[in-house]
C-alpha cells in the first residue's frame, strides 16, 4: 500500500497584503503544503497594505532607477493578469514635470521611450485644475491604473481564512533559522519546514546578513474624490500627488510633508506611533495646504482624515529605488518591498526555493 506523503509546513509571519498574497499563491500551486499565519493584529491586512496609495505602478514614478522601472513593469503585468477585475483605469493618469524638477522633461520622456513604455504628451493648457500651468515643463498621460483594494482585500481575506490556519494577536519575537523554529512573546515555539517573514516593518527577523534599512512614519490625507476620473503626480522633487482610491475617495500625498518623521530603529518608530495622534490635525493641514500651491479650486480638498503608515526603505536609496527583495537564511525567507504590484515578483523568488521541499 502506498503511504501518503506527509504534508510540509510553512509559517508566514505577518498577515498583511504580501503575507496573504504569498499564502494564496502557495496554496494554489502546492497542494502538499500546510500554511500557518501569525498576525499581531486582530484581522488580516490591517496596516501598510491598505494605508498606501492605490497606484498600480508602471515605472513613471521612478525615472532615476532603471532597475525599479523594469521590475515594476514585470510585476504589474502579472498583477493585472491575476487581478484584472480589481483594477480601474482613469481616463487621465497625468505626470507633470515641474520646472524645479530633479529631471528635465526631455530626459524624462527619453527614458520611457527607450524602454518602449507608452505614454502620450498632453498640452498643459488642457489641464484645467492647475493653479498655474507656467510652473511646469510639460505633462504626459500614462496607462497607470488604480488597484481597487476596497474590493480586492475582502476577497483575498476570505480565501486565506478558508485555506490557512491563522493565529491572530500573536507576534513572533524570534526565529531559529537553522531548525525552522519560531518563538512568540511567551517563548512558546513551533517548528516548520520554511518560515516566510512578511512583517514589512521587521524584515531582519531571522536573518544573519541583515537588510540595511531606515524607517519613517508617512502621512496621507483622504479627500472626497473630485478628480473627474483623473490621477495627478507632480515630478520630481518636493511636490504632491492626488490619486484615486475608489469613486468616492482619493488620497493626497506630499513629498515635503508625507514623511513625518524618520528613524534608524524600529523601536523608536513604534514609540512615536503611540503619540502620533496628537499631531494628526497639524500634519493634515500641512499636506492639504501644500497641495493647494499647485491646484485650483476645481479640486475640492474636502478632508476625510489622515492616514498614518510605517515605511521601511533601503538605507542608501539614492535614486528612489523600490525594488522587491527576498533574502534567505537557512529555513527563513524574508521579504522587503513596499509596492503592492511587486508581490508577484517576491512570490516568484519564494516559489523557486520552496519547490525543493514539495
Amino acid at each position: 500500500m502506498k503511504i501518503p506523503k506527509k504534508k510540509k509546513s510553512i509559517c508566514i509571519i505577518g498577515g498583511g497584503f504580501y503575507g496573504c498574497y504569498i499564502a494564496k499563491k502557495i496554496k494554489e500551486n502546492f497542494k502538499n503544503i500546510k500554511i500557518e499565519i501569525y498576525e499581531k493584529n486582530t484581522d488580516l491586512i490591517a496596516e501598510a497594505g491598505k494605508n498606501n496609495q492605490y497606484r498600480l505602478h508602471l515605472g513613471f514614478h521612478y525615472p532615476r532607477s532603471l532597475q525599479t522601472i523594469k521590475q515594476t513593469q514585470e510585476g504589474s503585468k502579472i498583477f493585472i493578469n491575476e487581478f484584472k477585475n480589481f483594477i480601474s483605469k482613469p481616463k487621465k493618469n497625468i505626470y507633470l514635470i515641474h520646472k524645479k524638477s530633479l529631471i528635465n522633461f526631455s530626459s524624462y520622456k527619453d527614458i520611457f521611450k527607450k524602454l518602449k513604455i507608452s505614454f502620450k504628451e498632453i498640452n498643459l493648457k488642457d489641464i484645467k485644475f492647475l493653479k498655474d500651468s507656467k510652473m511646469y515643463q510639460g505633462a504626459i498621460n500614462t496607462n497607470e491604473q488604480v488597484i481597487l483594494l476596497d474590493k480586492l482585500i475582502p476577497k483575498l481575506k476570505v480565501f486565506v481564512k478558508k485555506n490557512c490556519k491563522i493565529n491572530f494577536k500573536n507576534e513572533i519575537k524570534k526565529i531559529d533559522s537553522k531548525t525552522g523554529k519560531i518563538f512568540d512573546k511567551k517563548n512558546t515555539n513551533k517548528k516548520f519546514d520554511y518560515i516566510i517573514n512578511t512583517t514589512y516593518t521587521n524584515p531582519n527577523l531571522g536573518l544573519q546578513k541583515k537588510y540595511k534599512v531606515k524607517y519613517e512614519i508617512a502621512g496621507m490625507v483622504k479627500i472626497k474624490n473630485s478628480l473627474k476620473n483623473s490621477a495627478i503626480t507632480i515630478m520630481d522633487g518636493p511636490f504632491v500627488s492626488l490619486y484615486p482610491r475608489n469613486n468616492k475617495e482619493a488620497s493626497v500625498s506630499s513629498v515635503k510633508y508625507t514623511p513625518i518623521k524618520k528613524f534608524r530603529k524600529l523601536s523608536n518608530l513604534k514609540r512615536y506611533l503611540k503619540s502620533a495622534n496628537k499631531n494628526k490635525k497639524n500634519i493634515e493641514k500641512k499636506i492639504l495646504n501644500h497641495s493647494k500651491n499647485f491646484f485650483n479650486d476645481r479640486i475640492k480638498m474636502t478632508s476625510k482624515g489622515l492616514i498614518l503608515a510605517p515605511k521601511v526603505k533601503i538605507l542608501n536609496d539614492k535614486f528612489s529605488e523600490r525594488v522587491s527583495l527576498v533574502k534567505q537564511n537557512h529555513k527563513t525567507l524574508s521579504v522587503l518591498c513596499g509596492k503592492l504590484d511587486a508581490a508577484p515578483l517576491a512570490y516568484k523568488k519564494i516559489k523557486n526555493i520552496i519547490k525543493k521541499i514539495n
